[in-house]
């Protein structure tokens, strides 16, 4: 399993389009990616999942990756969230 956190720095925080960007990635992924704050977990290919955290600018989601290449796919999703939230 690898793990990374990240504080938000968009304004409006995981809203309906990030939680889409992120969505978008991780439902072609084999790997299960789950991002978690304030006690609740949502998997990360389900937008509404995402959304229901209510986490705004920042706040520090912990982002989960489990899976064969959970390596790579942490390293890519943490750019993901760096270049977009």
């Amino acid at each position: 399993m690898k793990e990374f956190d990240y504080t938000l720095n968009i304004k409006m925080g995981i809203h309906a389009r990030p939680a889409a960007l992120i969505a978008d990635r991780a439902k072609f992924i084999d790997e299960k990616i789950s991002v978690s704050f304030n006690g609740k977990t949502a998997d990360a290919s389900k937008i509404m999942k995402l959304v229901s955290l209510r986490a705004k600018k920042g706040d520090t989601v912990h982002v989960t990756v489990e899976g064969p290449e959970e390596e790579k796919v942490a390293l890519e999703m943490e750019k993901l969230f760096k270049e977009n939230l």
